[in-house]
């Protein structure tokens, strides 16, 4: 587990917690028939059935709940490697896939000072080797989320199949990585292709277009990202996603005394407080191989 977390770029301080928490579940949770029935769900189910599993083996053992979590799922990647062998997938898309592992690790530690993960059902997509990392970016297969009698600009209907896409806490958003993201996708999501176009959705607080020359100025990386999607719906998310700006859920007090020590804090803070709500849109993009359409 060590070899896999280094590889994957966790930091020493998470690799030495985990570590030791590995040792202490080897005593308790993983002698469980339970833990092996979660790991199969993880990879093979359709639900979400694994996530009550590990709640309830999180109750045998003094392993905090969110460090329980990343500890089975670091050590389910072995097996999601064979899977990819047997699809013909390459290592080096397991290993940028399974980044998102530190991503949602850095975000936890953020939120509650504990080395593991706060969202451990988010990665039914990846075990079932439904989602992929492509750069900046994460796709996966999905249906296009409107009613059946919508047809978005004669290249497809409301509920046929899409690529949708999601923005990691990863880094800056620029837009040459987004656009070699796209050029990827297109050539691994080829059974989708409309008419020779990739169609790609996302379902986001970065496209929500309150916040375009408000809280993403004119020009910002965040800006020219949003305005590459055509964005055919919006709505209100009643301040969820207040925590991946501030690390803390929403409330009155929260918002009171959040942090304004980057330009995006600052910005949102101000938003809100002058009455802003928060929400999310959802967007599509049409790619033809090469460039937006």
């Amino acid at each position: 587990m060590m070899s896999l977390m280094l590889r994957l770029g966790f930091p020493p301080e998470a690799c030495e917690a985990l570590t030791e928490a590995d040792g202490r579940l080897a005593k308790t949770a993983l002698l469980s028939p339970l833990w092996k029935q979660a790991q199969n769900d993880l990879l093979y189910g359709t639900e979400k059935d694994f996530v009550e599993m590990l709640k309830t083996l999180a109750q045998t053992c003094d392993v905090p709940q969110q460090t329980l979590d990343m500890v089975f799922l670091l050590r389910a990647v072995p097996y999601l490697g064979e899977r990819y062998r047997e699809k013909g997938y390459s290592e080096e898309l397991l290993y940028e896939t399974m980044t998102d592992l530190r991503y949602k690790l850095l975000e936890c530690h953020a939120l509650c000072g504990l080395w593991g993960t706060t969202v451990t059902a988010w990665y039914a997509g990846f075990f079932r080797c439904n989602r992929f990392s492509f750069g900046r970016l994460q796709m996966e297969w999905s249906t296009f989320r409107m009613p059946e009698t919508y047809f978005y600009r004669t290249l497809v209907r409301g509920g046929e199949t899409v690529v949708a896409c999601h923005i990691p806490s990863s880094g800056p958003l620029l837009t040459e990585d987004v656009m070699a993201s796209l050029r990827r996708a297109y050539a691994f999501f080829g059974n989708t292709h409309r008419d020779g176009k990739l169609i790609v959705t996302t379902s986001s607080w970065l496209v929500y277009p309150p916040y375009q020359g408000t809280v993403f100025p004119v020009g910002s990386n965040v800006y020219r990202f949003a305005a590459l999607f055509d964005v055919i719906s919006e709505k209100d998310t009643d301040f969820g996603d207040f925590w991946r700006v501030f690390n803390v859920p929403y409330s009155k007090e929260t918002l009171a005394n959040a942090p304004e020590d980057t330009s995006m804090r600052r910005r949102m803070k101000q938003y809100l407080q002058n009455g802003g709500i928060m929400g999310s849109g959802y967007g599509v993009i049409v790619f033809d191989g090469e460039k937006i359409v």
